[in-house]
């Protein structure tokens, strides 16, 4: 439900989260038992053995992840990062906000009944829910079970906006008429009238606009100043492609987590440009 009749807009929010939280901990109160002292599972071989299903993993775009941490939205899910501040570039790890005390988070939230209430959530960061869903699951915490989101945080949340920045700064209809001479080739999917019309894409969409962007923009004058060098504009796209697609491997290591900072820093040394352009 919408709340379409609760005309307070700060009253509906608050309202469509305690509900959100009530419908989830209805769903989960099954697991609460098992969790703690286990229940016997059969697996494939006949074997019985004594297993603790627990809530360990929240996959979701970030409003969800926001909605099930009780975080305002603009702030970060996992930890202090306040509002305005998540594009800020930390290339120390060392000097990264800590994360979110679960112990701390459960004091807070404990009393919803006394004074201040919602204050004192407000000065935790967090928003004033009534019995969050995770309080009482078994070995559960809602901050560190949210998740990297190839296709929210990655096509969706960042290269859509990329594909944006390119369409004006370099014009719809060249983009298109490049993408659609592009010569048949593996694994390359060909947009036959272009895809900067398209609309609502899919994250496979996303991922075939991808292999092929950069070669489309790599000699493209700016439309507005053509004169002006686009190698700022190459480097930054080129960034985040290379980021999206080091956060994809199936497993990391020192190596690869320093490419994928490195190749953060260079966006970030780049990234100026899109405001000068507009």
């Amino acid at each position: 439900t919408s709340l379409s009749h609760v005309t307070n807009d700060a009253a509906r929010r608050r309202m469509k989260a305690n509900l959100f939280h009530r419908c989830l901990q209805f769903i989960l109160k099954p697991i609460i038992e098992p969790g703690i002292n286990g229940i016997s599972m059969r697996s494939g071989n006949g074997i019985e053995y004594s297993c603790h299903p627990i809530f360990a993993i929240h996959v979701g775009d970030y409003p969800e992840q926001c909605e099930v941490t009780c975080v305002p939205c603009g702030s970060c899910p996992t930890c202090f990062t306040t509002k305005g501040h998540l594009g800020e570039w930390v290339p120390d790890w060392i000097k990264n906000p800590p994360l979110y005390d679960l112990g701390m988070i459960l004091d807070v939230m404990d009393n919803p009944f006394q004074e201040n209430w919602p204050q004192r959530c407000k000065n935790a960061g967090l928003r004033p829910v009534f019995n969050p869903y995770w309080k009482d699951l078994p070995f559960a915490d809602p901050f560190l079970s949210i998740t990297p989101d190839i296709l929210h945080q990655q096509y969706q949340g960042i290269l859509k906006h990329v594909i944006l920045w390119l369409k004006k700064i370099y014009g719809s209809a060249e983009i298109d008429a490049r993408a659609s001479r592009l010569p048949p080739n593996h694994h390359i999917r060909i947009f036959k009238n272009g895809f900067c019309s398209l609309s609502r894409l899919t994250g496979r969409e996303h991922a075939d606009i991808c292999r092929i962007i950069l070669g489309i923009i790599i000699d493209i004058p700016i439309k507005k100043q053509p004169t002006r060098s686009t190698s700022q504009i190459i480097r930054a796209v080129r960034a985040l492609l290379d980021f999206a697609y080091l956060a994809q491997y199936p497993v990391h290591s020192t190596h690869t987590l320093n490419q994928m900072m490195d190749a953060l820093g260079q966006f970030h040394e780049n990234k100026d440009v899109f405001i000068e352009l507009g």
